[in-house]
């Protein structure tokens, strides 16, 4: 999800989800990097168009990718992910050992 933090009257930190579109959209807590090479057209593109909206071009770029992730999850474009298994076998542990 993202969150809008706050500083309430008590001087804590209250974070409150925020609402893309009609969905609720999940992310990670903290935000990874990316470094990305553009052709210089759609940099421009990407500058402009940023400009126009009051953000940075990195800002706008995340966001564009973030909103082409959701597209291609939500036609069926997105690759199944397979989740890794994550048990132990308690057996396992203890003939290692």
């Amino acid at each position: 999800m993202h969150y809008i933090y706050e500083v309430s009257d008590k001087c804590e930190k209250v974070a409150k989800p925020v609402t893309l579109g009609r969905k609720m959209v999940e992310q990670n807590p903290v935000s990874k990097r990316v470094n990305l090479t553009l052709p210089d057209s759609v940099y421009q593109d990407l500058e402009v168009w940023a400009e126009s909206q009051g953000r940075p071009p990195s800002s706008l770029g995340a966001f564009l990718v973030e909103l082409s992730i959701m597209n291609a999850k939500k036609s069926g474009d997105f690759p199944e992910i397979k989740q890794r298994d994550s048990t132990v076998n308690v057996n396992d542990q203890k003939q290692a050992s």
